[in-house]
């Protein structure tokens, strides 16, 4: 009995997002996710972005998205963030 113990505290503490500190704040490392698999869990820009791939019907590059959002595409750096959620 005590080895089913330690069995579900391990699993417990394996299911337990990991935190980590960032800037002075603890973040989780995987966030949370919730029981439903449909895009309006997404956060807005990210379904903003499955609207603008659902358009255009298949490979989009970071740069089309990003002139959609009116991005300035030509200076260097502005689209990294936005590739970082397309990705």
């Amino acid at each position: 009995m005590a080895r089913e113990d330690q069995a579900d505290t391990e699993a417990a503490e394996a299911a337990t997002p990991l935190k980590a500190q960032v800037a002075g704040r603890a973040v989780l490392l995987i966030p949370h996710r919730g029981e439903t698999d449909d895009e309006a869990a997404l956060p807005a820009d990210h379904r903003r972005i499955l609207a603008i791939v659902r358009a255009v019907g298949g490979a989009v590059q970071v740069k089309s998205v990003g002139e959609e959002w009116g991005l300035e595409v030509g200076v260097r750096g502005k689209l990294e963030p936005l590739r970082a959620k397309m990705t």
